[in-house]
């Protein structure tokens, strides 16, 4: 999808194989290959919707964040 695949991008596919996805997107944290993420995708259109559809989910994971901490 990109220019490299990412260092978990086996994983990745195995993900979007596996659930018979349109597009998987892993990110991983301190794993055994260090930090990295990878994308796979059937479809451009979603590669393309990406950016704001991963800006939705940081703004649910945020606003998550806030309403646990005033709890």
């Amino acid at each position: 999808m990109f220019d490299e695949p990412g260092k978990y991008n086996d994983l990745c596919v195995d993900a979007l194989e596996k659930t018979n996805a349109e597009c998987a997107v892993l990110m991983i944290f301190h794993g055994n290959r260090g930090n990295g993420f990878s994308v796979n995708s059937t479809s451009m259109d979603i590669v393309y919707s990406l950016p704001e559809k991963l800006r939705d989910m940081a703004d649910q994971i945020e606003n998550d964040l806030k309403s646990k901490k005033s709890n």
